[in-house]
């Protein structure tokens, strides 16, 4: 715990996934995550479909609480940009961006 006073407590998560490659293609993944807090376990899924070598579009759900999510990214030489947006039930829409050099 944080502190003895306060009485908190530190989170845990666990998450168990597995994915399947349909094709070069199409990529399924789903995970479990199970926590020590009150929200329950979580279900989630996505699913990534490559167009082009560079070019991949990807969605996915949650299932608690309920969450959407989609994206693409691209691949160019050394450089990675991820592009994505989530829609969570209280929050609204999330837009979230990402470049990574992989050398």
């Amino acid at each position: 715990s944080y502190d003895k006073g306060a009485g908190a407590v530190i989170p845990v998560q666990l998450a168990v996934g597995a994915s399947y490659r349909f094709s070069e293609e199409l990529l399924l993944s789903t995970s479990v995550v199970a926590g020590n807090d009150d929200s329950g376990g979580d279900f989630r899924a996505g699913m990534e479909y490559c167009l082009l070598t560079q070019l991949a579009f990807r969605a996915g759900v949650g299932v608690h609480p309920f969450n959407q999510y989609a994206g693409l990214g691209y691949v160019f030489k050394h450089v990675s940009v991820d592009l994505a947006v989530s829609n969570h039930l209280v929050l609204g829409y999330n837009p979230q961006i990402s470049l990574a050099y992989v050398f």
